[in-house]
């Protein structure tokens, strides 16, 4: 009995031991291959001590807390901006994040553990590896929607992420995870796993072989990046200096084509303040894309929103962002804690944000038509339609500052990295700080702001390359179909259970 439980320690020690390298292979650590051995691991213990299913329900919990605690531990850094405010949210923020995505782990360690009982070694593999593939996908498409941080996106800096443009980053992570578990097992596992990689690997050389063609017309895109510390950003005092901040960096000799100013650039409401729209124009004379709020008085509604601003001073479209940060632009059951005076972290107490209608896609004269994300929106690779492949290039523009430094701006780049694979178009950043920069459409940073640095980026805007194979098919037909699987999959190994309990 007492060897029993020392073995049963020792193993859920392992699993722990497993969850934090497997964090490792997240920006900034960047050790894909460590969270692959990690996943081979995982099931070579799982073989090996064969877990029942209350046990394996706190190797979910051992897995998932170090797991999820060392990638998304940018999450306390929004609550830290007012220390002395909302400072003491903070370890309930990392807390509540982490208990909740750990407990759709134990779930699918507790499923996979009842499915698992008297099947073979691969078949308990192959269990587990479809429930920790359900269970990310729930965690991205499901309640929390929330796709950061996904296997897939571990392999961003290596060949095989140029996978994301056959079949996007649902189905690399289902891949992974699958190669990953089997590996332990010699001979079939091991040489299914390795054919699976290696294919994805050799497929990503040859993609980066092709070269980008230039644009048949050349755009100088400027990316400025103010770096204004967000405990600042929203001082009356201070509101001038960097208005005029913003203007000087853009205004730098030789003018580009096309200047992008970051989320909430400007402190003012555009539509309201003609003047300093002409002074801007009059200043940079340059067609800018720059981040504000837009107040409707009417429906007493804010928006997030992006303003293309002609090069003679003109609104000529506005985009306002769909996809709301939960906590930061608004709350849960907002209506009713309004009234305590709560709006969200980013909302400047005027109220809390209302989402946008689109449509992602923009055009403007003299402008080449861009696909649209404001921040947070650049993780929902679903929202990324290319409708009839129009989009000559992506531009996000964020304000990183809310991330903090260790982890958060890093991994908010890998996925818009991620982004620009999948749809085969390059893609510009600007972030108030961050990491502002100028994307290829193979995902490979050409020229990058790091963070907590002032300055400006100039870039020719690199060609888009043919709609691949994810943009065609669409990344939720890919996403339904996945889930089909796995929905078709369980309900196999439910049916298959209750034939072998009748006999």
């Amino acid at each position: 009995m007492v060897i029993r439980k020392q073995r049963r320690v020792k193993s859920r020690w392992l699993v722990a031991l497993t969850g934090f390298v497997m964090s490792l292979g997240q920006m900034p650590i960047d050790q894909p291959l460590a969270t692959f051995i990690s996943l081979a691991f995982l099931g070579w213990l799982w073989n090996k001590e064969k877990p029942n299913s209350k046990e394996a329900m706190v190797w979910g919990g051992y897995l998932g807390f170090p797991l999820f605690s060392v990638s998304f531990f940018w999450i306390i850094e929004p609550f830290m901006i007012k220390p002395h405010q909302t400072g003491w949210l903070a370890p309930f923020a990392l807390a509540g994040m982490v208990i909740f995505l750990t407990s759709i782990l134990v779930l699918a360690f507790y499923l996979a553990s009842i499915f698992s009982k008297g099947r073979k070694d691969f078949h308990r593999l192959l269990i587990l590896g479809v429930f920790l593939t359900s269970s990310e996908l729930l965690r991205s498409e499901g309640f929390l929607s929330f796709p950061w941080g996904l296997i897939s996106a571990t392999w961003i800096n290596t060949p095989v992420a140029q996978s994301l443009s056959l079949f996007g980053p649902y189905w690399l992570s289902a891949v992974t995870i699958f190669s990953g578990i089997i590996l332990s097992h010699l001979s079939l596992g091991t040489l299914t796993s390795c054919v699976l990689m290696i294919s994805l690997y050799v497929y990503g050389l040859a993609r980066l072989d092709d070269p980008v063609l230039e644009r048949s017309k050349a755009t100088l895109i400027r990316v400025v990046q103010p770096n204004v510390k967000q405990a600042d950003k929203w001082l009356e005092t201070r509101a001038t200096e960097f208005f005029e901040k913003q203007i000087t960096l853009s205004s730098i000799q030789p003018r580009s084509q096309i200047t992008i100013w970051p989320e909430t650039s400007v402190t003012f409401f555009p539509e309201s303040e003609p003047k300093k729209l002409e002074k801007i124009s009059k200043s940079i004379d340059s067609f800018l894309i720059f981040g504000a709020r837009r107040y409707d008085v009417k429906n007493v509604k804010l928006y997030n929103s992006a303003y293309f601003l002609s090069i003679d001073g003109k609104i000529e479209k506005i985009y306002d962002k769909s996809r709301l940060v939960p906590f930061g632009e608004y709350i849960p059951l907002g209506d009713l804690v309004s009234k305590f005076g709560v709006f969200g972290l980013a909302t400047d107490g005027i109220t809390g944000f209302s989402p946008g209608l689109g449509p992602r896609l923009v055009s403007a004269d003299g402008l080449p038509t861009v696909l649209m994300a404001i921040c947070y929106e650049a993780i929902f690779t679903t929202d990324f339609t290319n409708a009839k492949a129009k989009a000559e290039w992506i531009l996000q523009i964020t304000n990183d500052s809310w991330f903090g430094k260790f982890n958060g701006p890093q991994q908010h780049l890998v996925a818009a990295r991620m982004r620009a694979i999948e749809q085969g178009l390059p893609l510009v950043r600007s972030a108030n700080t961050g990491i502002s920069a100028i994307i290829d459409p193979y995902g490979r940073v050409l020229g990058q702001i790091r963070l907590d640095q002032e300055g400006v980026l100039d870039r020719m805007l690199p060609n888009r390359l043919d709609p691949t194979p994810y943009a065609k098919i669409t990344g939720k037909r890919l996403q339904i179909s996945l889930m089909s699987l796995l929905i078709l999959t369980i309900c196999y190994l439910i049916f298959k259970s209750r034939i072998n309990l009748r006999k």
